[in-house]
């Protein structure tokens, strides 16, 4: 039987890349909800690995669509993060 006091926390490895870089491969970042308990720590986070060069405001999928929160992060896929102008088309 599983101890309820255990908690299992999955890692998500996402790919991520800066607004408008098409030219730098993306990175490869894990995101845990135990690493990053809140959004706000999460986007300074990608904004930092990525060299955004201010504060990091939106996560965007590769399409174009907002993610705004991190249950919303979905394993294995590819994000844009963006210091609040829209997502610029690669």
């Amino acid at each position: 039987m599983d101890d309820p006091l255990l908690i299992h926390y999955k890692v998500k490895k996402i790919r991520l890349h800066k607004n408008g870089d098409a030219y730098t491969p993306p990175k490869m970042i894990p995101v845990s909800t135990k690493t990053y308990k809140n959004w706000d720590q999460l986007l300074h986070s990608f904004g930092i690995a990525v060299a955004l060069g201010g504060a990091a405001r939106v996560l965007y999928t590769k399409d174009g669509r907002r993610v705004s929160g991190i249950n919303e992060v979905r394993d294995g896929e590819t994000y844009v993060v963006s210091a609040g102008e829209a997502i610029k088309v690669r």
